[in-house]
């Protein structure tokens, strides 16, 4: 210790007869880095379905496994089946059957909520509108060709997913007053969700039905499940004939930005 301490007094002397005293360095306590990352669209990405719902575990293809990003469809509804009805002089409606899709441990089907979904990694959030085409319920009897006039369908209570952190950047769906959406058959155009600029990034998805409630239908061993969030109206006069009717809901993805 005694002769680290004469060394630093023979220093100090130095700096006095030269001239000048060193001053201390002030201690640097800050500093930054900069950091940058660059994104592009994802083009190359391949595409799976999102399951709305966890419960029960099943397995839904896209609707063309072969189709990459960065927008596209991803999933549709495969069929709305309104069963069977008895012909009659008044008004009448019927719910759905629930969709049955493949449970992941290949022990036979489930009911599912019927739902759409959206991809869209462009990056640009300009926003996107998704619509759909109801052509005219026609008898699939041949010689006549009948056609359900006035017939519509009834969307109720749509649920909006989406794997975006803020709520602000989800899509919409459209709805009246009671929540409940109307597709008139033989129109065109008919918004089922849609987002502005700065919405619907990601995978967006529009939800009909209760999984909780047909889980529950499920597990009693119920048969003939109904998703009572999707409805088949006949208007009074449309004077069905007594055979099978079928329509097509054709579903448009357009870069269109809602409102």
């Amino acid at each position: 210790m005694k002769r680290i301490y004469l060394a630093t007094i023979s220093i100090m002397s130095i700096a006095v007869l030269s001239g000048g005293v060193t001053a201390a360095a002030t201690p640097i306590l800050q500093g930054n880095t900069e950091n940058e990352v660059d994104f592009i669209p994802g083009e190359e990405e391949e595409i799976d379905v999102e399951l709305p719902e966890k419960e029960p575990e099943v397995e839904i293809d896209p609707i063309d496994p072969e189709v990459i990003g960065p927008f596209t469809l991803v999933h549709v509804p495969k069929r709305f089946d309104f069963g069977t009805q008895v012909i009659s002089t008044g008004p009448g409606k019927s719910a759905m059957f629930a969709e049955l899709e493949r449970l992941s441990d290949g022990s036979g089907t489930a009911p599912y909520v019927s739902f759409a979904q959206v991809l869209d990694t462009r990056g640009g959030h300009n926003g996107w509108t998704l619509n759909v085409d109801l052509d005219q319920f026609t008898s699939t009897d041949a010689t006549s060709n009948h056609e359900l006039r006035g017939a519509y369908i009834e969307f109720q209570n749509p649920q909006i997913r989406s794997n975006a952190l803020d709520p602000a950047t989800f899509p919409t769906a459209p709805s009246n007053q009671f929540n409940h959406q109307t597709i008139d058959v033989g129109t065109e155009g008919n918004t089922l969700m849609s987002a502005a600029p700065g919405q619907g990034a990601g995978l967006s998805t529009v939800q009909w039905g209760d999984q909780t409630l047909l889980n529950q239908q499920h597990a009693a061993g119920e048969e003939d499940i109904l998703n009572e969030a999707i409805w088949l109206h006949i208007p009074t006069g449309a004077n069905p004939q007594a055979t099978a009717y079928t329509a097509t809901l054709t579903w448009h993805l357009s870069a269109t930005p809602g409102n």
